[in-house]
């Protein structure tokens, strides 16, 4: 480990982090107050250059599966609706580096590059990657505290969800544990599970001699 690494100022990522996704979570809600939350994530990648907050809704999810659909002739609705349902990308508010309420966050990612990088080359030391990911978790928590999410039935319908581009369910579901209570957590894993299964049957479906073309 060398002294650069232990420069980040990971205090301050976790303050910019804090005011920008509140900002996100409370206007997002604010101004689709409509529609029924479901979810709110945070994604990044591999290196931790980069972040995403993502919000999403049943109503959202219907519009993302019925897109898909269209594109895919005769696709199950509800198949699809499982497939979608934890794919933060096709979320319908996502909130990245063209939104200025989060400029802070990535002109701290920005001058850390070097840091982030240089974990990458020692094969065993992820230290400040691994700190970015605490810092994470550490707002998803405050924020639940803060009462962002609803509280008593209206938490209970919602999970707080985490991921990278390329991590693993199961290390997804580390990071989700840690934020969610255990039977949201549960729900989330089975729902994960039921997605791999909902997208073998629409592949097989596709795939079927008599599909639709």
């Amino acid at each position: 480990m060398t002294d650069q690494k232990r420069m980040m100022d990971v205090e301050a990522l976790y303050r910019a982090v804090l005011k920008a996704t509140r900002e996100a979570f409370e206007a997002v809600q604010r101004d689709h107050s409509e529609e029924t939350f479901y979810g709110f994530a945070f994604g990044t990648d591999s290196e931790a250059l980069s972040f995403f907050a993502m919000a999403n809704t049943e109503e959202g999810l219907a519009r993302a599966a019925e897109a898909y659909a269209a594109k895919e002739s005769g696709d199950d609705l509800e198949l699809q609706r499982m497939v979608l349902r934890w794919s933060l990308w096709d979320w319908a508010y996502v909130f990245g580096d063209e939104d200025a309420r989060f400029s802070e966050v990535h002109c701290i990612l920005g001058e850390s590059e070097d840091i982030l990088l240089g974990d990458m080359e020692e094969e065993e030391d992820f230290e400040a990657t691994d700190q970015v990911y605490a810092t994470y978790i550490k707002v998803l928590r405050q924020l639940d505290s803060d009462g962002i999410f609803g509280s008593a039935e209206n938490r209970a319908n919602i999970a707080l969800f985490m991921t990278t581009n390329d991590c693993s369910d199961e290390e997804t579901m580390a990071w989700t544990s840690q934020v969610n209570p255990e039977w949201v957590t549960k729900r989330v894993k089975a729902q994960l599970e039921a997605r791999v299964s909902a997208y073998h049957t629409l592949s097989a479906a596709r795939n079927a001699p008599n599909a639709n073309p």
